[in-house]
């Protein structure tokens, strides 16, 4: 690029950006006559504080710094009042008749937006004020049960839709009896939440008997594959062989590949009676377990599974597994 028009772009950019500079400037100096140290406010009201009056209320402080005389302030909506209290603070309110909110529905959010104006003879200040209200028809929560202790639930007839709460307890047990499985993703999880070692849930879903997979959730955005979720689960969650045989085992098992299982109600000990006898992951299984394998596919990714681990522990492991 020639000098001169590097000059001209140089030149150009600082005098865009001066007026921008020069601006920035005085509201600084602005500012510092005020001495004002103003929080921004984010509320979410919670509707039940109306409930005997029908008018939802709310009210808060808005912390200032330094002298407020000859400020003035205003508000953008009648349903907001502000004024200074003793301590040279905003002390405001919201209200609202409830029956304004009717058509909001459990789950939804009614965002409401005020501004409250400081204002002298030369300039003015703007405060946002955010009024969030939510779940103002919430259905009535009946406890089902408490933790730590879980404990049959009857729910009274017709009430059947009616939101309650379950222990974890119940919760986890409940899962293992219908073999619910949960997907782990051990990078996702440490990188976006920050759940990590001990404290992740898969030593209590695996204590609880929930069935697991491991998954790599995102590899495009986290740069890993399923390998690195079973190193991780064996580094992090020091898992051993057998249990990372059993997660591999889930896989298939709770996938939603299509026809029937190789296994008996998901007991990795009992094949399908067809198989059952068979060395699990021969090349060549009895006509019986062959016509199973090719009716379901499940089943043949199952087989196909069990040889690959069998030829792993035989040539790696010499077999201190066994084939179970």
């Amino acid at each position: 690029m020639p000098t001169n028009d590097l000059w001209e772009i140089i030149g150009l950019a600082l005098a865009c950006s001066l007026p921008v500079v020069l601006a920035g400037a005085i509201l600084i100096r602005l500012a510092r006559s005020w001495s004002l140290a103003i929080s921004m406010v984010a509320l979410v009201l919670i509707p039940t504080v109306a409930t005997f009056t029908g008018v939802l209320g709310a009210s808060g402080v808005i912390k200032l710094t330094g002298e407020h005389s000859g400020i003035t302030l205003g508000v953008s909506d009648s349903r907001i009042t502000a004024s200074f209290d003793a301590h040279g603070d905003i002390q405001w309110s919201f209200s609202e008749p409830r029956s304004d909110f009717a058509s909001l529905q459990p789950g939804q959010i009614s965002v409401q937006n005020f501004v409250i104006t400081l204002s002298t003879a030369v300039s003015t200040t703007e405060i946002p004020l955010k009024v969030s209200i939510y779940d103002v028809d919430q259905p009535v929560v009946s406890v089902a049960d408490a933790a730590p202790v879980a404990s049959p639930v009857t729910l009274t007839a017709g009430t059947e839709d009616v939101a309650y709460t379950i222990s974890a307890a119940t919760l986890l047990a409940e899962m293992a009896a219908k073999k619910i499985a949960v997907e782990i993703n051990l990078t996702s999880n440490a990188i976006t939440p920050g759940i990590v070692g001990a404290q992740h849930p898969l030593a209590l879903y695996r204590a609880a008997g929930v069935p697991v997979t491991l998954s790599a959730d995102d590899e495009g955005v986290f740069r890993i594959d399923l390998t690195n979720e079973y190193v991780r689960a064996v580094t992090e969650q020091k898992l051993r062989y057998a249990d990372l045989k059993q997660i591999a085992r889930n896989g298939l098992e709770y996938s939603f590949l299509p026809g029937a299982s190789l296994w008996r109600d998901g007991d990795y000990r009992a094949a399908a009676a067809p198989c059952a006898g068979a060395p699990l992951g021969a090349d060549t299984p009895g006509p019986a377990c062959a016509a199973f394998l090719k009716a379901n596919d499940k089943a043949s990714f199952q087989w196909r599974l069990e040889m690959h681990l069998a030829a792993y522990e035989d040539a790696v492991l010499a077999g201190p597994f066994g084939r179970r």
